[in-house]
């Protein structure tokens, strides 16, 4: 009898210390695997199908409460296409935005001449798109997703507003408006920006910083956490000609709006916009997390081809492109970084 309790209660003794220490280890492991589970998931639904569905789809997954409200608004009075604002409130009216897109396009001829027009036609053409969006940018919309998940049920300093923007893929259209539509009072309240496009690919690790377009002291912050948690912070150059949605949050007015879209839109540029009703915006700080992504020759060529096949707006972009542990290492990283600006 003695012997048998003596060694059940080393038995025991060892589970209890066992099972402590697996708490403590496992506890990241455990949220690694739910989050990668999170985008694995919500990559593969929005995957199916076009834009409009990608749009119900975010709606569908975005649960309000007393803290967190969702409204959407109109790009253009002809469109169809909407943005979806999320608001989370905090304890100050000072406002953090994240930004991603949740368009996809597939670059071809047909996408080209559509263009010209305002992408009037996507409407229609997404739905026969090869592209999956995966990479473009469903990386960004689950990232920004599970931060709300993540923030909704917390106390915050700050207001968080989670701007998924449309038609980014033809003249950063979503963010113009929305930008466009906000009072100069509300344009004081706006602390910075995160804009989050294109991140995680296969061939890529650690976190990717925009330098040239990225307000110093953010990257300051970045590079801080980075050092403090060993994730490496790599910074690169937005290549030239390529725009994203942080470019209006760096100011805005009649003549900057209406050169992006003649830039993008040529001829839609002259058929009046929402966009174009805009009171002057002075630039606020910015931080914009893209992979060092360097343009081919096919990224050049597929525009003017019958069947886009460029690494991003092509068949190429599908699950294979992306890499969900690195998504994981973004949604850490972006933790810590909230945690430092609390």
């Amino acid at each position: 009898m003695i012997l048998n309790f003596m060694k059940n209660k080393y038995i025991f003794i060892l589970f209890f210390i066992l099972s402590f220490t697996y708490d403590i280890f496992s506890q990241n492991h455990f949220h690694e695997i739910y989050d990668t589970c999170f985008y694995s998931n919500h990559l593969h639904n929005l995957s199916k199908g076009g834009n409009q569905k990608r749009y119900k789809y975010i709606k569908y997954l975005i649960d309000t409460s007393n803290e967190i409200s969702l409204i959407t608004e109109s790009v253009d009075w002809l469109g169809l296409y909407k943005n979806i604002i999320v608001e989370k409130k905090g304890k100050s009216d000072s406002i953090i935005y994240i930004v991603s897109h949740y368009d996809k396009i597939s670059n071809n001829i047909v996408t080209t001449i559509n263009t010209i027009f305002n992408g009037g036609a996507d409407i229609l053409l997404s739905h026969i798109y090869l592209s999956d969006g995966y990479y473009d940018n469903g990386t960004g919309v689950v990232l920004n997703l599970s931060l709300l998940n993540h923030l909704k049920d917390k106390p915050t300093k700050y207001t968080y507003r989670f701007l998924f923007t449309a038609q980014e893929e033809y003249g950063l259209r979503g963010v113009r408006r929305h930008i466009s539509g906000l009072t100069k009072e509300e344009w004081k309240r706006v602390y910075f920006a995160i804009n989050i496009d294109m991140v995680g690919a296969k061939d890529s690790k650690g976190i990717s910083i925009t330098e040239n377009v990225s307000d110093p002291i953010l990257i300051s912050i970045a590079d801080s956490i980075g050092s403090t948690h060993d994730i490496k912070t790599h910074k690169n150059t937005l290549p030239k000609g390529a725009l994203a949605d942080f470019y209006s949050f760096k100011g805005q007015s009649f003549i900057k709006d209406f050169s992006i879209s003649f830039m993008v839109n040529v001829l839609g540029a002259f058929v009046p916009q929402k966009s174009y009703f805009t009171v002057k915006k002075e630039a606020k700080p910015v931080i914009n997390f893209t992979d060092n992504f360097k343009f081919s020759a096919s990224e050049h060529i597929s525009p003017i081809s019958p069947i886009g096949f460029g690494k991003i707006h092509s068949f190429r972009d599908n699950q294979n492109s992306v890499d969900i542990h690195n998504l994981y290492t973004y949604h850490f990283f972006l933790i810590q970084f909230f945690n430092a600006i609390e």
